[in-house]
């Protein structure tokens, strides 16, 4: 099976390709540069134009394009470039699909649990409602951007990814070297729900959905036990053997990072894997303290 794939470079895709590959799957590249691999192909998502044939055999598209979130403070200008990373590339890679002559008969899409906005402690499902705010916006505009292939026959899913623990890079990198040091802490007042899936779950479920013709739509992807700030640092301490005695005051994130803090560090969202547990699937890594153990050590 060939899956064609944006968003290769990043963690999700370099961990994707890396693991599939050794299943058999086939991957062509749609990627900014020029590449000495025939099987990749030059194109810009700002315009998708393509600078070589794109392969007719493409069963599966995965979609992962997108400006990373921590790329800065949000400014006007980087908020639009978050939004418009996400959405025109979106819609360009349909209007490239819809040119094929045999349409794929699937197309995976990332998203995030931002999508429900900030919703304290009430538990959200893949039938929860859109929230409020910049991140829940562009996720749903995100998702949007991607429903005009169904008229084609095209399987749509849409991964509403929690935060990714890797030991390869992402959040869980740039909190390490402060625990490390003893300085992690709680944010706020640390009751904000965290809801977080192992990278090793992630790639498991992409293959999953591949497998399994039911699951459409939004998908959660998120382990089945969401933790609050102060259980995540918590147990990251512990995994790490180091104290962590030095919360971060909500007024303090707020002046340092901006919205950043509101939407990303602030925000609780407690998401559970509701379509995931009804399909049957199995995490590999349900418990937070087994899967930092796993990562860390």
């Amino acid at each position: 099976m060939k899956i064609l794939l944006t968003g290769s470079s990043g963690l999700l895709g370099s961990s994707i390709i890396a693991e599939l590959l050794k299943k058999n799957y086939q991957f062509t590249r749609l990627i900014r540069t020029e590449s000495e691999c025939n099987t990749d192909i030059k194109w810009n998502p700002e315009t998708g134009d393509t600078y070589n044939p794109l392969d007719f055999d493409i069963s599966v598209v995965v979609h992962l394009n997108g400006q990373n979130l921590l790329s800065g403070r949000w400014s006007k200008k980087l908020k639009r470039t978050l939004y418009e990373s996400r959405i025109y590339s979106t819609k360009n890679l349909v209007h490239l699909i819809k040119k094929l002559p045999q349409p794929p008969i699937l197309l995976i899409t990332a998203s995030a649990v931002g999508f429900y906005g900030n919703q304290e402690e009430k538990i959200l499902t893949e039938e929860s409602g859109n929230g409020s705010g910049f991140l829940a916006g562009v996720c749903k505009d995100w998702e949007d951007a991607a429903k005009n292939l169904a008229d084609i026959g095209t399987r749509i899913c849409h991964l509403r990814l929690g935060v990714v623990l890797s030991n390869k890079g992402g959040a869980l990198s740039m909190m390490k070297p402060a625990f490390k040091l003893g300085m992690g802490g709680i944010l706020g007042d640390g009751k904000q729900f965290m809801s977080w899936i192992s990278i090793d779950d992630v790639v498991s479920i992409i293959e999953y959905i591949i497998t399994n013709e039911t699951l459409e739509g939004p998908i959660n992807l998120v382990s089945p036990n969401p933790v609050t700030n102060r259980e995540f640092t918590k147990t990251l301490g512990k995994v790490l053997n180091r104290p962590t005695l030095f919360p971060v005051p909500k007024i303090i994130l707020k002046l340092l990072l901006g919205e950043i803090a509101d939407e990303l560090l602030l925000s609780s969202t407690r998401v559970i894997p509701a379509k995931l547990d009804a399909a049957g699937y199995k995490f590999k890594y349900p418990d937070l303290n087994e899967t930092l153990t796993h990562l860390l050590k």
